[in-house]
């Protein structure tokens, strides 16, 4: 073979070397590898079924959300549609419970229970009905 055949053949080995290592990286990367101190390990594995997002370190710090994002999340697609309604009873109840200022200690049934009697309350007339002389 010629000085530039060969030179050829060594450069076209050397660029699937370097492919081959570069698809072995990725699939390692995407699929977990298993390593120690791996961050991208598959948290529904079997070892790990009493995990938490507080115990599993991660290569994020979890974000924190506030009680009433937290709140909002549970909330179903009709209800969020009315809260971009600023005087629906909905917002209005839910600009309430923001305003409690122990709000993080209530269970989510608490929240949500608070809210829907605020809800009530302000589709009501609020106190127009409720405190009238009759």
């Amino acid at each position: 073979l010629s000085r530039l055949t060969k030179l050829i053949l060594v450069v076209a080995l050397l660029v699937l070397a370097v492919a081959g290592v570069a698809v072995v990286v990725i699939l390692m990367v995407d699929f977990g590898g298993g390593g120690a101190g791996d961050d991208t390990s598959n948290l529904n594995d079997e070892n790990n079924n009493n995990a938490t997002d507080a115990t599993v370190p991660t290569s994020n710090p979890p974000v924190e959300l506030s009680t009433i994002e937290t709140f909002r999340n549970t909330l179903p697609a009709a209800t969020l549609a009315s809260l971009e309604q600023a005087n629906s009873p909905q917002s209005q109840a839910l600009e309430w419970l923001e305003d409690n200022l122990i709000l993080d200690s209530y269970s989510m049934e608490r929240q949500t229970q608070r809210f829907a009697l605020a809800t009530f309350y302000f589709a009501t007339n609020e106190d127009e009905t409720w405190r009238a002389d009759d």
